[in-house]
């Protein structure tokens, strides 16, 4: 697996340190878009808590993006 296709917190789990992703809202294109807290070793609470303040302020997590169905391909006869 390349780093391009990796997870965004591979880098952190490989140093070892904790790390917690959000939903951070979404692009003026409906894409969704993440926050990521990063703490230090054995830091898990701090970055937790961190966490739990972002989403007691802000409601992206309570959101969801439009779900467009792919378009139909046209058949053509052969």
């Amino acid at each position: 697996m390349s780093l391009a296709s990796a997870p965004p917190n591979a880098p952190f789990d490989i140093c070892g340190v904790p790390t917690v992703t959000l939903s951070g809202g979404f692009s003026d294109r409906g894409t969704p878009l993440a926050i990521q807290f990063v703490g230090a070793e054995f830091s898990e609470q701090m970055i937790l808590q961190a966490a739990h303040a972002f989403q007691s302020v802000t409601s992206f997590h309570r959101k969801h993006p439009e779900l467009v169905p792919p378009p139909q391909l046209e058949r053509t006869a052969s």
